[in-house]
């Protein structure tokens, strides 16, 4: 029988092979998935020399993946992946000139593939964009209008597009509520792995703990991860606190009421059905092809079956 720690290494690297993500020891130990307890690094290179594991996954090139998965993506792709996805924040780091200036905007952080430093050229740069409460519609309308007008939103570019699918006020930042029955693996490794690029008032710092819930499925996760190619998050400027001012709360009803007559009908149909498509005023929230829940039951059904028979990945 696997050990707990065994289990968890394997329910990693089976996670991880769903992305078509090998990884490193290290990875493995600090993206631990429900683990039993917090367990060393030391814990979780000895646990790799073990049968039970070596039955079930393989190292090629330094990191490590499941043999079911048949993924052929090595260290070499990883590195390829890794120097677009520095590239991506490179003109990230040039787009925040304008979306610091934005009122109302708080904090931006990179989400998803980004923030794992694992994008192809057609990636979406996705974000999350956290703003005074009561600004949350003028901000959306201000910060995406001109990537719209440039066409560098999804659709409109096939390469680098800006995906502005996530706005959140500090008042709800809290995410608990968007977790799926069942088991939320997805939310939970979006959350951890957010990466700062603007943050003023330590709004990540909140955003950890207020969902301190993800703790427990990683635990060997402590804080948030900042790009090297950002500036400090932890920047002076407009304040945090405080309601809207007369002005800005006839624009937002404004920007409100333009913006949901531009909804498409697929958004329209989605709203607040569930946790795809959220629209509030304190959260707007646009994954129409959310596919959480598709993850976690593939990852349920990977970490199920039996040891196959012989590798299907070679080190060629």
């Amino acid at each position: 029988m696997p050990t707990p720690l065994e289990q968890s290494i394997h329910r990693t690297a089976t996670w991880f092979s769903l992305f078509e993500t090998p990884v490193t020891v290290f990875e493995l130990w600090k993206w631990m998935q429900e683990p039993d307890r917090a367990y060393s690094l030391e814990e979780t290179h000895a646990a790799l020399e073990g049968e039970w594991l070596r039955d079930r996954l393989v190292e090629v090139d330094g990191v490590w993946t499941t043999r079911l998965s048949g993924v052929s993506a090595t260290a070499s792709e990883r590195r390829t992946r890794f120097l677009d996805a520095t590239r991506k924040f490179k003109k990230l780091r040039r787009a925040m000139r304008y979306v610091r200036l934005v009122p109302g905007v708080v904090a931006v952080a990179a989400g998803n593939t980004l923030a794992w430093w694992n994008t192809r050229p057609d990636s979406d740069i996705d974000l999350l964009v956290v703003t005074r409460s009561g600004v949350v519609w003028l901000a959306r309308l201000l910060v995406v209008m001109p990537f719209a007008l440039l066409g560098k939103r999804p659709g409109a570019t096939s390469i680098d597009p800006f995906c502005f699918s996530f706005f959140a006020t500090t008042g709800s930042l809290d995410f608990s509520s968007l977790r799926l029955e069942g088991g939320d693996p997805y939310l939970a490794y979006w959350v951890r792995s957010l990466v700062p690029v603007m943050d003023r008032g330590g709004v990540f710092d909140r955003i950890l703990a207020e969902n301190e819930w993800t703790r427990e499925a990683l635990m060997n996760v402590e804080t948030a991860r900042r790009s090297p190619l950002t500036p400090p998050p932890n920047e002076k400027g407009k304040r945090n606190g405080g309601g809207p001012s007369f002005v800005a709360t006839i624009l937002e009803r404004l920007a409100k009421t333009i913006q949901l007559r531009r909804f498409p009908p697929k958004i329209r149909a989605l709203m607040n059905v569930d946790t795809r498509v959220v629209v509030s005023d304190r959260m707007l929230k646009f994954h129409e092809n959310d596919r959480r829940e598709e993850y976690r039951d593939k990852l349920n059904e990977l970490c199920a079956s039996p040891a196959p028979a012989s590798p299907t990945i070679s080190s060629s």
